[in-house]
């Protein structure tokens, strides 16, 4: 892992960016330095993607929406299918390993070293 993915990508793991109009918060991980973008950050991050698209005029507003929506979409139903794997029996090994996936897919908790 190279530095610039250990921390915020484009605050380079400071939480912080320096731009036209002077310092600010890091897009990526919102000041805190780390690149892991988990719940709220997430959709922030959607967010600003889309913001960024629709006061630049472009022709791709349009598909940068659409692949943001699918992306969304895509989350909520994993979200459902991790809902629906907790409620599993304990030793249901089918439901603990989709389980894993949506967690690993979702983020929803940092990497641990092992």
């Amino acid at each position: 892992m190279s530095d610039r993915t250990a921390g915020g990508h484009t605050g380079f793991g400071t939480g912080g960016i320096v731009g036209e109009n002077g310092p600010g918060d890091c897009p990526d991980c919102h000041g805190e330095g780390t690149a892991v973008l988990t719940g709220n950050k997430f959709e922030w991050r959607l967010l600003d993607l889309e913001n960024a698209h629709r006061r630049s005029n472009k022709e791709t507003l349009p598909d940068v929406q659409w692949l943001i929506h699918e992306v969304r979409v895509a989350r909520k139903a994993l979200m459902a299918i991790l809902t629906r794997c907790q409620d599993a029996a304990v030793d249901d090994d089918l439901a603990k390993y989709v389980r894993n996936q949506a967690m690993t897919a979702l983020a929803l908790y940092p990497k641990t070293k092992e």
